[in-house]
């Protein structure tokens, strides 16, 4: 059994079609058992924060990113074990690689539109938010999005609820 496995994701993802971009948020509540180091899949994302929970305290650890495989590692100054949370603030591209968080294009009554959408198989979870992105790897998952209000949402599940604050939705 690896040292940490994930429980619950709960991920926030808000893009922005201008500059091809999306902010991201995701809090993810973990099972650490013994360990000082945390490692999860990431790739194409820039980590803005990151914090661990843990027994009501927080850590901030130190952050690296291995780009060759695809793995951001996060360091503890001790050993942890039990459940915790961790919050991960980042940044990753709307790219055109049909991969991760991805933007694409259609026509609507002859004017091009712009939409993004997922694609996380095989091991491309990864590219829209650190996580542990192999088939042993299970855990549930809350989704929100943040969209401009003249923006549709889709999902593949039932929506929970919407919200309006400001021009988002």
């Amino acid at each position: 059994m690896k040292p940490v496995f994930p429980i619950n994701y709960d991920l926030q993802f808000e893009p922005d079609f201008d500059k091809f971009k999306f902010r991201g948020r995701e809090k993810v509540h973990i099972q650490a058992r013994n360990t000082r180091q945390i490692v999860l899949n990431s790739a194409e994302l820039e980590i803005k924060d990151c914090q661990i929970i843990i027994n009501k305290k927080t850590i901030r650890p130190k952050v690296r990113l291995d780009v060759k495989n695809e793995e951001l590692i996060l360091s503890l100054p001790k050993k942890i074990s039990g459940k915790a949370i961790l919050l991960i603030d980042f940044i990753g591209t709307l790219n055109d690689k049909l991969v991760g968080f991805y933007r694409s294009k259609y026509e609507y009554r002859g004017k091009e539109k712009l939409l993004a959408t997922t694609q996380f198989e095989a091991a491309d979870a990864r590219r829209a938010f650190p996580c542990w992105d192999e088939p042993e790897a299970k855990a549930t998952f809350d989704v929100s999005l943040i969209v401009d209000n003249n923006l549709t949402a889709i999902s593949n599940m039932p929506v929970i609820s919407k919200k309006k604050t400001g021009k988002k939705t």
